[in-house]
């Protein structure tokens, strides 16, 4: 299976229907565009937006000022970015990561049996969709933001800041994990 790498410092990035076992793009600060149904994505950008469709087993995506805007149905998702928002939809996915220091993160779509779903940022708003009837534990936390959930009931401590949700739907197969400190989460199922 054929491996591509493409490297560059501030020049666009716009690849599409590259297939093979692997392809790893970086930029300093170039937008990064890819339409690929290669099996292992691998892309990283200090300040340029990524795009990324198509389909394929995994996706490392990693900036740090740059948004990233996921299009695709990828197994597994581990999206970074320190102040940079984070906006992921998937029909089918096994495992999605998502963290950032500032910056959002919303991810829509439909986990299989069995899927693990974990959200993490500082100050930024966590939104999740998830279907109706979708089989979940939720377990969700905030410090100082605000929970809205379709799920469960949410939990406010009689003195102090918090607020959090424990729930679970169904057998509670797949396993949601939201944390942030001041951000708001909201949790809605479609």
């Amino acid at each position: 299976d054929a491996e591509l790498t493409i490297e560059t410092v501030s020049a666009d990035i716009s690849v599409t229907g590259t297939g093979g076992s692997r392809l790893d793009v970086s930029s300093v600060s170039g937008k990064i565009r890819l339409d690929s149904v290669a099996e292992e994505l691998e892309v990283g950008s200090i300040s340029g937006t990524i795009e990324l469709s198509g389909a394929g087993k995994r996706a490392h995506v990693d900036t740090v000022s740059g948004d990233i805007e996921l299009r695709a149905n990828r197994e597994r998702m581990k999206l970074e970015t320190v102040s940079g928002n984070i906006t992921a939809s998937s029909d089918s996915y096994r495992e999605f990561s998502g963290s950032s220091v500032s910056g959002d993160i919303v991810l829509r779509g439909k986990p299989v049996t069995d899927a693990r779903l974990d959200a993490e940022t500082m100050s930024g708003d966590v939104g999740v969709d998830l279907p109706a009837d979708v089989s979940a534990r939720i377990e969700a936390e905030t410090f100082s933001g605000r929970i809205r959930s379709d799920f469960g009931t949410v939990e406010e401590p009689e003195h102090g800041p918090g607020r959090s949700l424990d729930a679970t739907i169904g057998d509670g197969n797949t396993r949601v994990n939201i944390e942030t400190f001041s951000g708001d989460i909201t949790i809605r199922h479609d």
